[in-house]
């Protein structure tokens, strides 16, 4: 999804963007309601409604378009990234899991998006210039949504950020538990063979089944 969609979107409307471009793979086209469509995002239809007047008129109206077709919805289809000659993408992009798109509101989504894009591309994370991408105002809002999403286990910090260096975040696609460094570890006790983690049920998928790829 295009990394300059953040700033001029809210958070929600991200995320329903997210979501249509989701359900159209490959440029196919959305067929969902707006009733579907806030209930898999937990929001309320007439919102929904309004972000895809917000999706309508972005990018001068050219980003999407809606097809009224023989079904009792509207098909929408949202512009795929833009690519040049040889193929490869050609402006910025994120990628965000199903998962986090569910689970993360407002503009906490919009942050774990920039530390993805940041994260790809192995770009230093910095407060000031998440927040100008984002179109998030107040310079200590992105610090403490950043803080959260630590804490909650959505990024990891692998960099710590100050002066003239940024920080760096490994992005998870669904939440991962930090244990608490106080509580001892616990002594293997078993005395069988381990099993076999290939053959173990999952209940996160790997990455290729986690990560939504937003390409063509």
């Amino acid at each position: 999804m295009p990394l300059a969609w953040l700033a001029p979107l809210p958070g929600d409307a991200v995320r329903v963007a997210s979501l249509v471009l989701d359900l159209g793979h490959r440029g196919q086209g959305s067929y969902a309601s707006d009733q579907w469509i806030a209930d898999a995002l937990g929001l309320h239809r007439v919102t929904v409604n309004g972000y895809m007047r917000e999706l309508e008129r972005l990018e001068d109206g050219t980003a999407m378009t809606a097809v009224s077709t023989h079904r009792s919805t509207l098909t929408r289809r949202l512009r795929l990234l833009r690519r040049d000659e040889n193929g490869a993408p050609a402006e910025r992009f994120f990628r965000a899991s199903a998962y986090a798109r569910n689970a993360l509101r407002g503009n906490r989504f919009k942050v774990y998006a920039y530390a993805s894009f940041c994260a790809d591309t192995g770009t230093e994370f910095r407060n000031a210039q998440a927040g100008r991408a984002c179109g998030i105002t107040g310079k200590d809002t992105v610090r403490l949504i950043v803080r959260r999403l630590v804490a909650e286990g959505w990024l990891t910090q692998t960099q710590e950020g100050g002066g003239l260096q940024g920080a760096r975040y490994e992005v998870h696609p669904a939440p991962v538990l930090h244990p608490d460094p106080t509580t001892p570890t616990a002594p293997e006790t078993a005395t069988g063979p381990h099993p076999d983690p290939a053959a173990q049920n999952t209940t996160l998928g790997t990455s290729a089944q986690g990560r939504l790829w937003f390409r063509p």
